[in-house]
């Protein structure tokens, strides 16, 4: 777990600019933030002339970032998928050393262009398939980078069944769902029953489910392992 700490001097009148930028900082804590950052940062010096020699229309009115979830939405609609799913990020605490070392990948532009790009990853073949191109263009991935692969892919993996946050380790899981979550929720006592003990309910106005280890067997399991496991049983059983 890392902190920062910024100072800033007594009786000192900070620029809108700044304060925009330490409100960023401050917001986006999670693992992978790095391009929400960078996009906050976009958005706020500009952008630049991304649809022409000059920004126009609705990228003027309403700014980079918020452009690009119109966008994203406005395909869903196309596609006829699910509006809500664009509303809500899932939180992935579980305490892994997932990320791209220097030792890997030096130059930091290049650094976050790959970063951006994991966190795109939607699929288990966009995961092989991003593998294999790191491969080729930087040598095996470390067992940081192999690791991050894999959080990306299950935090796509979380929140397309609904679930907006995930905290634990390898002995203990907490999931808990969006509100507007479209749950089968009578098959909840099929999936705990699944669970040999392992699972119950959370219920509230964000209900959930915890899993806690009781089959000291397979402790050797990863964390990784284990929440890829359970979210195969809750797609299968509630979605």
């Amino acid at each position: 777990q890392a902190y920062a700490f910024i100072m800033y001097r007594k009786n000192r009148v900070m620029t809108e600019e700044a304060q925009k930028r330490l409100e960023a900082i401050r917001q986006f804590t999670e693992l992978g933030s790095g391009i929400k950052i960078a996009m906050q940062d976009l958005q706020i010096r500009g952008a630049g002339a991304v649809l022409g020699s000059a920004q126009s229309g609705h990228m003027t009115e309403v700014g980079y970032d918020l452009y690009c979830k119109m966008l994203a939405q406005a395909v869903k609609k196309a596609r006829g998928l699910p509006q809500d799913t664009a509303d809500f990020d899932t939180l992935l605490d579980i305490r892994e050393d997932a990320y791209i070392p220097s030792s890997y990948i030096g130059n930091e532009s290049l650094k976050l262009e790959i970063y951006k790009r994991i966190s795109l990853i939607q699929t288990e073949e966009d995961r092989q398939e991003l593998s294999d191109e790191l491969l080729d263009r930087f040598g095996e991935p470390p067992l940081a980078v192999q690791k991050l692969l894999r959080v990306s892919t299950l935090k796509n993996m979380a929140r397309s069944i609904y679930i907006s946050e995930v905290k634990g380790n390898e002995m203990e899981l907490t999931f808990r769902f969006v509100p507007y979550a479209r749950v089968k929720t009578e098959n909840i006592p099929v999936l705990i029953a699944n669970m040999k003990g392992e699972m119950r309910f959370l219920p509230g106005e964000t209900p959930g489910l915890q899993w806690h280890r009781l089959n000291l067997a397979g402790k050797k399991e990863s964390v990784l392992d284990v929440l890829q496991r359970l979210l195969s049983e809750i797609k299968e059983l509630l979605i």
